[in-house]
C-alpha cells in the first residue's frame, strides 16, 4: 500500500507541475507500472441535448487521433461506454469480442486499434457540473490479456485519484493562463486534438467556425499554426501559438476592430488595386505626401507592411 501512497502524491504533485498535455502522459506512465495496458485515453466531454457527447479535450497514450474519429462515426452503440455511464464511480473491464459479437463495425473498429481489453473509470456525477464526464480508458492489445481482478481493484483505487489530479491540472493551468481582453488559452498536440480547451476558448472558435466542434482544431486553422509565423487572423479571432515540446500553446482572442477614418477606408482601397501615390492623390484630390501619410497609418492600423499585404487583408475586415 505504501507504494500505491507513493503514486497517488506522485500524481498530485505533477498537476501542480505539468501542463495538462504533460500531466496526462507523465499520469498514464505512472499507471502503467501498475496495472500494464497498452493504450489509453484521457476524455473530458459534455453531454448536450439528453444524449450527445461532444468531446472538449482529449489525450491519446499509444493511439492516433484518428481513433477517436473512427469512434464518432461508428452507428451502432458504444456499449462498454453505457455500461460504464450506468456503474459512474466504478472501475469496470470489458473484452471487445464478448461485448461486441453483434456489432461487426465495433469488431473491426478494436481489431484496426488493437483493442481486445477494456478497463474504464467514469466518476460519479459532479453536483456543480453535472453534464460534464471525465473517462479514462485502458486498453490492452493480446486477446490472450484480459484484465484481472486485481486490475480492477488497484484501478478503483488510483484511477479516481488520476482524475481529480487531472482537474487541478487544467484548473491551475486555466489560472495562469488568464490574460486580459477575453484572451484565453488552449493546448493542441502538433496534429490538431485539444488537449485544454476551456468553454471560452470554444465559444471563441465557433465565432470563426460556427459548425465546429472539439476536440480537433479547425483544419484551416491548423494549417496557419504549423507554419512559420504561427499566427491565425480570421474574420472573428485572431490566434497566436507557441511550441512546447510537441504540443501547441494557443492565445485566442477577438479580433480588435479595425478604426479607420472614411479618408483612410478611400486610401486603402484604391492602394490595395494597385493604384501608386500620384495616382490616388489624383483621383481624390490630395497631395501625392497626404496620400503617403494616411496609407502609412493605414499600414499600422492593419498590421501591415506593403501594398500587397494590405489587398490580402482589406477583404477580412470590411465587415469589421
Amino acid at each position: 500500500m505504501e507504494n500505491y501512497n507513493h503514486l497517488i502524491l506522485n500524481l498530485y504533485g505533477a498537476a501542480q507541475e505539468c501542463t495538462p498535455a504533460e500531466f496526462g502522459e507523465h499520469a498514464l506512465r505512472l499507471m502503467k507500472a501498475v496495472v500494464h495496458f497498452d493504450s489509453a485515453v484521457l476524455l473530458k466531454t459534455e453531454i448536450k441535448d439528453g444524449n450527445q457527447i461532444v468531446v472538449h479535450s482529449m489525450h491519446l497514450h499509444h493511439q492516433p487521433p484518428e481513433q477517436l474519429m473512427s469512434w464518432s462515426e461508428l452507428t451502432t452503440p458504444d456499449h462498454v461506454l453505457a455500461a460504464a455511464m450506468r456503474r459512474r464511480g466504478t472501475s469496470a473491464a470489458y473484452n471487445s469480442r464478448d461485448t461486441f459479437s453483434a456489432q461487426p463495425d465495433f469488431l473491426d473498429y478494436c481489431g484496426r486499434y488493437d483493442i481486445a481489453h477494456t478497463l474504464i473509470h467514469i466518476p460519479p456525477v459532479h453536483e456543480s457540473d453535472p453534464n460534464s464526464v471525465e473517462v479514462v480508458s485502458l486498453w490492452r492489445a493480446p486477446a490472450s490479456r484480459d484484465y484481472s481482478a486485481n486490475d480492477q481493484a488497484l484501478s478503483q483505487l488510483l484511477l479516481p485519484h488520476l482524475l481529480q489530479a487531472n482537474q487541478i491540472s487544467l484548473r491551475l493551468f486555466a489560472d495562469k493562463a488568464s490574460r486580459p481582453a477575453q484572451r484565453v488559452s488552449a493546448l493542441s498536440s502538433l496534429p490538431g486534438c485539444m488537449h485544454f480547451a476551456p468553454p471560452d476558448a470554444i465559444a471563441l472558435l465557433q465565432r470563426e467556425w460556427p459548425k465546429w466542434l472539439p476536440p480537433f482544431l479547425p483544419p484551416e486553422l491548423l494549417r496557419q499554426l504549423v507554419a512559420e509565423q504561427r499566427q491565425y487572423t480570421g474574420t472573428q479571432i485572431v490566434v497566436t501559438a507557441e511550441l512546447l515540446g510537441e504540443t501547441l500553446h494557443l492565445q485566442i482572442a477577438p479580433r480588435p476592430r479595425v478604426r479607420l477614418t472614411g479618408a483612410e477606408w478611400n486610401v486603402a482601397r484604391l492602394a490595395a488595386n494597385g493604384m501608386s501615390y500620384k495616382e490616388i492623390a489624383r483621383q481624390l484630390g490630395n497631395s501625392p505626401a497626404t496620400v503617403r501619410n494616411q496609407l502609412h497609418s493605414v499600414y499600422a492600423k492593419l498590421d501591415v507592411d506593403n501594398k500587397t499585404q494590405l489587398s490580402a487583408r482589406l477583404p477580412a475586415i470590411m465587415g469589421n
